[in-house]
């Protein structure tokens, strides 16, 4: 998925390096395997598609890319964005984002869809792109979250449309 974000946003004009966040999950002790809630932070990631030409091409790039972050993830973010000073500096609340949940992992998965199971999260005012990609044994979806503005709709809408085009090309 993240390198079918990287094409698509190389193809719209975004250039080979795609910087963003992506949440993690944390229940690395045993203790956590079968706790209920949410055990997440955000990790930065770049992903560098300099010469790739297809998402079999870019998958190496991705995984280490994904290996990079989520070394970066062990260090708590309220603690990140204060070390790096004048260095970056936030202007927006949001931050753009790219997720993935792969919901078939799930215990009782296949009942999923008779049980009318569906994802729920919070609504809210948004001033960045935050996307967020799912999979189910009836295939893969994808959610946003964007400024409620005409162009911001249409970037988003040309961007997703740019991704469904990617992942469909053999």
């Amino acid at each position: 998925m993240l390198t079918a974000v990287a094409l698509a946003a190389r193809g719209l004009g975004g250039g080979d390096v795609l910087r963003l966040c992506t949440p993690l999950h944390t229940r690395y002790e045993e203790r956590w395997t079968h706790a209920v809630g949410w055990f997440t932070t955000i990790a930065p990631l770049t992903l560098d598609i300099t010469g790739v030409r297809g998402i079999e091409d870019g998958v190496r790039g991705a995984r280490e890319a994904f290996r990079a972050a989520r070394a970066l993830a062990e260090v708590p973010f309220a603690q990140v964005l204060p070390a790096l000073g004048g260095v970056f500096r936030r202007t927006r609340d949001d931050v753009f984002m790219v997720s993935y949940v792969d919901y078939r992992r799930l215990p009782g998965s296949e009942h999923h869809r008779a049980a009318r199971a569906h994802h729920i999260s919070s609504v809210t005012t948004a001033d960045d792109a935050q996307f967020w990609f799912s999979r189910t044994h009836e295939g893969l979806f994808l959610r946003s979250r964007f400024p409620a503005t005409p162009a911001a709709g249409a970037v988003v809408t040309g961007f997703a449309d740019a991704v469904g085009e990617t992942l469909a090309r053999p």
